[in-house]
């Protein structure tokens, strides 16, 4: 069953925006397809964000349904501290260095499955109220 639940970037807009600031914070928008014949439960997921060597998890903790053959997206978010901010910001070195980790756990009226640690590479991200270099604190 979980070779029949694909998770991916949405194609559009903004899928990955980590902001910067007193409040930083990180948003992933995923698409979840559910090419299984069944309809299936995400019961709950362990998400990592990772830029430039610094990890961001997320736990994703709300009951989702999927119907069979359909394509969904699912929002996940996360906090950016201060001082994780900051290296961030000295260790990138371009937009794409960055990865997303997706490990799923779901239910189905077969059983329960988990969907492997599943890894998205070249993810690009787009950061908003972001201090460059030099700039001081935003």
């Amino acid at each position: 069953m979980a070779g029949l639940i694909y998770v991916d970037l949405e194609p559009r807009n903004r899928a990955v925006e980590v902001w910067g600031g007193e409040q930083g914070r990180f948003t992933l928008r995923l698409q979840v397809i559910n090419m299984s014949p069944f309809e299936v439960e995400l019961d709950r997921a362990v998400v990592t964000l990772n830029i430039a060597g610094n990890r961001f998890e997320s736990q994703y903790i709300h009951r989702t349904k999927f119907a069979a053959g359909t394509i969904d997206s699912l929002r996940i978010e996360g906090k950016v501290s201060a001082e994780e901010q900051e290296i961030v910001r000295r260790l990138m070195k371009d937009g794409r260095d960055h990865y997303i980790r997706f490990e799923g756990y779901f239910n189905s009226i077969l059983h329960p499955f988990a969907k492997a640690p599943h890894e998205l590479s070249g993810v690009f991200a787009h950061f908003v109220n972001w201090p460059k270099e030099g700039q001081g604190d935003a």
